[in-house]
């Protein structure tokens, strides 16, 4: 298995291949599970992820992240340090793994307001016990510049997975028996992941591992995993909440309705992780405005394709709904809605940049002062207003605390003005100029395909609104489409 001698822009583009396919395969799924199941059913088996995706970054330690700087530290001995960051991940998931055989799932599913998942919590056993190791393994691929077989083997175990649920799903409407299905085939991706790295990848020599180097990687994750762990609290938190106060049935629909635009995160992260090495670089050499020029970088271009997609979806929020999971959950449409209203915030990545400026602890206790406030307002307005509650909390605190201060700090550290972090203005341009496409989008549906099945609707508000948007960036951006499709007919994926 040889190196990738790909471009930057290959590999972003292998990355986005990769996590576009995982979507998809994603969405079908769901769109099959709500179409079989009932709500009770897709609660059960969507808590059983919100667990497991809610504990995988507190039992990574946040040796995901920092195992880098160890390898770039470490780099005649990579197979022991990749020994040692599993190692450390092995021991974490042992100990949930005991939480949860000692009544520790008990807790959980109480605390999710569901006593009918205590049963189904004892399979995030082998779920934790393989899945989050095999998250360390996973990084030999993109440390070794393995990045496009990374992207294709992610593929092919998202398909493998997606199509053994799909199965599932059809000849069993159990959520319990679905989620089982799940840890069953992605422990077996997972083995098949160790094997793969540790034959084919990472050298056989230097593989001895040290208590020191353990120490020492302990000592740069453990900032980052704590501040991963708040991370995902936070982004989870509206789902807990709504989950222990208003039932299952309740969180179903507004688990189909509280989630990332396909393709948002996909966009971002694939951008930003093929850039953060030249961030970082550019940081390390004290060479603070190109790393600002970097980081505005990704998010002018992220912009605009972020801000058409988020405008289309304000104006088709019910065509799509429907559509992906039935009429019966409507009552998702305003959670959908008020979701949308994160993109803006994702256009790049924050924490990169952060961590790279060596802030990792100004980072937790950001974090920690956002879920504390989040947790509160949350349950407060949850209380009083219902499910809408948690989601209105998440995005309030984002927008007045978390994002202006990351903003601020970025600038303070790069000694900028707050202004030049961000492309404010084209940002906005970006929203304005996709508004007539989705007005125009809107009052056809409306008016001439009103009869039409939700998939055509969907499909024909799309049509008119790529057209008339494409056309306006075209004039107001000078994209030349042609050569972009070009361009992308000569990479070699």
């Amino acid at each position: 298995m040889t190196p990738d001698k790909a471009s930057r822009g290959q590999k972003t583009v292998a990355l986005m291949i990769a996590g576009t396919s995982n979507t998809v395969l994603s969405m079908v799924l769901q769109m099959i599970v709500t179409r079989l199941f009932t709500k009770e059913e897709v609660a059960i088996y969507n808590q059983g992820q919100l667990v497991f995706t809610t504990v995988q970054p507190i039992l990574q330690m946040g040796v995901s992240s920092g195992i880098y700087y160890h390898f770039v530290r470490n780099k005649h001995r990579a197979r022991a340090v990749m020994n040692e960051g599993v190692l450390i991940t092995v021991l974490t998931s042992a100990i949930f793994g005991l939480f949860v055989l000692f009544h520790g799932n008990v807790v959980l599913a109480g605390i999710l307001g569901n006593h009918k998942a205590t049963r189904l919590l004892y399979f995030l056993i082998p779920y934790v016990l393989v899945c989050v190791p095999e998250t360390i393994a996973h990084i030999g691929f993109i440390y070794t510049n393995r990045i496009r077989f990374s992207s294709w083997y992610s593929i092919m175990k998202s398909l493998l997975c997606a199509c053994t649920l799909i199965v599932f799903a059809l000849v069993q409407d159990s959520g319990s028996v679905l989620f089982a299905a799940r840890v069953a085939a992605q422990s077996l991706l997972g083995v098949l992941t160790f094997y793969l790295i540790y034959r084919y990848v990472v050298r056989p020599d230097g593989s001895h591992i040290e208590k020191d180097s353990m120490k020492s990687l302990l000592m740069v994750s453990l900032p980052l995993g704590i501040a991963s762990m708040l991370g995902r609290l936070y982004t989870n938190l509206d789902s807990w909440v709504v989950s222990g106060f208003m039932g299952p049935e309740a969180y179903s629909v507004f688990q189909m309705g509280a989630f990332e635009i396909p393709f948002i995160g996909i966009i971002t992260n694939s951008v930003s992780t093929v850039m953060t090495v030249d961030i970082t670089t550019a940081i390390r050499e004290k060479k603070y405005q190109a790393a600002i020029s970097l980081f505005r970088g990704i998010a002018y271009r992220t912009s605009q394709i972020l801000m058409p997609i988020m405008v289309f979806f304000l104006f088709a929020a019910r065509n799509f709904i429907c559509f992906m999971f039935t009429e019966s959950y409507v009552g998702a449409i305003p959670f959908f809605l008020l979701y949308l209203l994160y993109i803006p915030v994702h256009t790049v990545m924050y924490g990169p940049i952060m961590v790279a400026l060596g802030k990792s602890k100004i980072i937790l206790a950001r974090d920690a002062a956002a879920f504390a406030m989040n947790a509160l307002l949350s349950i407060i307005l949850v209380i009083r207003i219902g499910a809408i509650g948690a989601t209105i909390a998440t995005i309030f605190i984002t927008y007045v605390y978390s994002v202006p201060l990351d903003i601020y700090l970025i600038a303070k550290w790069c000694n900028v003005k707050w202004h030049q972090v961000l492309p404010y203005a084209h940002m906005i341009r970006c929203i304005l100029l996709a508004v007539p496409g989705g007005v125009v989008s809107y009052f056809v549906d409306r008016h001439f395909f009103a009869q039409l099945s939700y998939f055509y609707r969907l499909i024909g508000m799309f049509g008119i609104y790529a057209v008339l948007t494409g056309i306006t960036f075209k004039v107001a951006f000078q994209i030349s489409y042609v050569q972009i499709a070009k361009g992308l007919l000569k990479r070699k994926l």
